[in-house]
């Protein structure tokens, strides 16, 4: 069973990497009358890498899916599996030998075509597939996630002009990926690699890659606050120079972006209110807490104002709110009654998903609302995995509370433990994490 999953695995990225980029529109090449191969190398011996003499064989399939219905992809995958299962799997056991991924990542490169790779990259004359100690470069992951060799993982292509192009993902993905490094602001994930088909994420840390997943849809599900909290990030972040604050004269822009119109007078009030006194600058903690209710249907007065009482979403009350109402219940000997008042008006909305139960490390844990279980895999820990519980917070508990951006704050670097967290966070940022009592398994 392990040997045709592995099989398998490899015949459907082999033939990702023989078609990626011919049918959609990254070069503006068209699929029409075209064929083709996918090339697996293997050693006419067993763990002989250093001959020159290796077996390739090739595989064939029409552009058109044939009478069947059989696409191009589907027919490549075939033909490779079947190779790689044949005579009691003799081909695939030189891929499970020491070397074993050097031969697949001579096979990728194969199949896709070195004229083709110098097309993805965004430099065909400085790029390359491995970087520094032999790491793996983005180009070379992407092509293994996706087929394409291209040199982000955001989404898209960026023209900056003068002929300067930065390629990214075209599509969104079966298979996602999440990055420490964009946790330490090197690069930009995107949400056709951040939001797969499948709910499987590739991590990256600084050292080594590790695999999270979950066990059903449950993880891709969408959530309002997370949706309200990435339209604020990305138009905060195009005028924030990574340092948590922007001009205070950025404010009409930002929240042009957010399609918020406001009149003259409206806007003068609310960038008063934002900006850090004397400064000139707005924090993004004073941003987010006035603008995620305005976004969620408050009235300007009311923001402005504090007064919650005709926003959309109700906030838990504050220590010294809960007091005051307490003493002033207390006063009017009506002790019973003020306990159960306060104990009932600071509970949070319930989610109207209401409870089911989720069996996790032999566990079985009620949920509420919007909670699932992911798995965490590192294979340099002693092959261990380890589930958790995820629960994105409710409109009622984000909206006009304190999030951080990103979780902008540095995890600390003897706490690496966090890291795992901090990756977790760049795909559900407003996300509590629920460890059931076990150590944060490390990233490295």
């Amino acid at each position: 069973v392990l040997d045709q999953a592995l099989a398998q695995s490899m015949a459907t990225l082999l033939a990702r990497a023989a078609i990626a980029g011919y049918d959609n529109d990254v070069d503006g090449r068209s699929a029409d009358n075209c064929s083709y191969s996918l090339k697996i190398i293997i050693p006419k011996k067993v763990g002989d890498l250093l001959s020159n003499d290796m077996n390739v064989t090739v595989f064939h399939a029409p552009a058109s899916s044939d009478a069947t219905g059989t696409t191009a992809q589907q027919s490549l995958s075939m033909q490779a599996m079947r190779y790689l299962m044949s005579d009691n799997c003799v081909a695939l056991k030189h891929f499970k030998q020491p070397g074993g991924v050097l031969l697949f990542t001579w096979s990728m490169v194969e199949t896709r075509g070195y004229q083709k790779l110098k097309e993805d990259f965004d430099s065909p004359f400085d790029t390359t597939l491995t970087s520094h100690f032999g790491h793996t470069t983005q180009e070379l992951l992407n092509l293994a996630l996706t087929g394409c060799a291209v040199s982000n993982p955001f989404n898209g292509t960026i023209n900056l002009g003068e002929g300067m192009v930065c390629r990214g993902v075209s599509r969104r993905n079966k298979v996602g990926y999440l990055s420490q490094l964009e946790k330490l602001r090197y690069c930009q994930v995107g949400g056709y690699l951040k939001c797969p088909i499948f709910p499987v994420w590739v991590v990256g840390s600084e050292s080594h890659f590790s695999v999270l997943f979950g066990i059903d849809g449950s993880s891709q599900a969408s959530s309002r606050t997370q949706d309200l909290f990435e339209t604020c990030k990305n138009a905060w972040q195009e005028h924030d120079s990574n340092q948590g604050f922007i001009p205070m004269h950025d404010l009409n822009h930002v929240l042009k972006k957010l399609k918020l119109d406001l009149q003259q007078g409206e806007l003068e009030a609310l960038t008063a209110a934002l900006e850090v006194p004397n400064s000139g600058i707005i924090l993004w903690d004073d941003f987010w807490k006035k603008i995620s209710r305005l976004m969620s249907g408050a009235a300007l007065e009311s923001v402005l104002g504090e007064n919650t009482s005709d926003g959309v979403n109700a906030f838990v009350k504050s220590d010294e709110e809960l007091a005051r109402e307490l003493q002033a219940q207390w006063n009017s000997g009506n002790d019973d009654a003020a306990l159960m008042s306060a104990m009932t008006s600071s509970q949070p909305a319930s989610s109207p998903a209401g409870n089911k139960a989720v069996a996790i490390e032999g566990e079985s844990c009620s949920i509420l609302g919007d909670t699932f279980p992911l798995y965490y895999y590192n294979g340099l820990r002693g092959g261990n995995m380890q589930g958790f519980l995820l629960t994105n917070l409710t409109p009622e508990e984000a909206v006009g509370a304190s999030i951080s951006l990103e979780n902008m704050q540095s995890s600390s670097g003897t706490d690496k433990s966090r890291g795992l967290e901090d990756v977790v966070r760049t795909r559900w940022p407003t996300c509590q994490l629920d460890w059931l009592g076990l150590a944060v398994p490390f990233i490295d």
